[in-house]
């Protein structure tokens, strides 16, 4: 490194006086073309000689002053463009910042709207879950409703009707399975659970329906197979 190139970096802006200052220290002078006319003296050997030029070290000055060039020029162009913003939003007219403001209301007002009508559609759907008799009082029958639930009632109670159908299915499916492995045959409709049947239209009992489901769903189902609800 020259005398020359670090007063260039100085006067670029890329190392500061004090840099300049402590990297001229190092800096060699070229050997003059035309001898001296007096004899230059011999170095005393106690003379310490120069250190060489650390470029490694002069790099990282350099690339440090350009890191933080960069970093302040992003900082104008962010302080730019909030300038830019507010300069287009006061030629906005009145009658346009007026409507910006309706507009941004009425999408407020509809995100509460969807809101409040997806709390009542999970209420309405716990309320379906224990009509069916699938809530059995437990966690599980709550996380029932991310299953059944829908934009609306109309949808909410198709899925639940839909599950339940298909949970009955699996319940007889299941109570069949264990009789025929223990080679038990089911009694008939008329000896059945004493001939009470909450399932039937003359005996319907929701109670006592969702009481049989927890205690005794072997014979909740085959008293609604013998009912003949599915």
């Amino acid at each position: 490194m020259t005398l020359e190139k670090l007063k260039q970096l100085l006067a670029a802006g890329q190392i500061t006086q004090a840099e300049f200052d402590e990297l001229v220290k190092t800096v060699k002078e070229p050997e003059p073309t035309e001898p001296p006319k007096d004899p230059e003296p011999k170095p005393d050997d106690s003379e310490p000689s120069k250190e060489p030029i650390d470029y490694d070290k002069l790099d990282k000055i350099i690339q440090a002053r350009v890191d933080k060039q960069m970093a302040e020029e992003r900082r104008k162009t962010a302080e730019y463009k909030k300038k830019l913003d507010r300069l287009q939003q006061d030629k906005l007219t009145d009658e346009e910042l007026k409507k910006l403001e309706i507009e941004n209301k009425e999408k407020e007002i509809a995100e509460r709207e969807q809101a409040i009508t997806d709390k009542e559609n999970r209420l309405f759907a716990i309320k379906a879950i224990k009509e069916a008799g699938l809530d059995d009082g437990s966690d599980t029958a709550l996380s029932l409703v991310d299953f059944v639930i829908g934009a609306d009632e109309t949808e909410i109670k198709s899925k639940v009707k839909a599950f339940k159908e298909l949970f009955d299915k699996a319940v007889t499916a299941e109570v069949n399975k264990r009789f025929k492995e223990a080679g038990y045959t089911p009694q008939k409709g008329e000896t059945l659970n004493n001939g009470v049947n909450p399932y039937t239209k003359e005996q319907f009992n929701l109670t006592e329906q969702m009481k049989l489901e927890s205690t005794n769903p072997e014979l909740a189902a085959q008293l609604k197979t013998a009912a003949g609800v599915k």
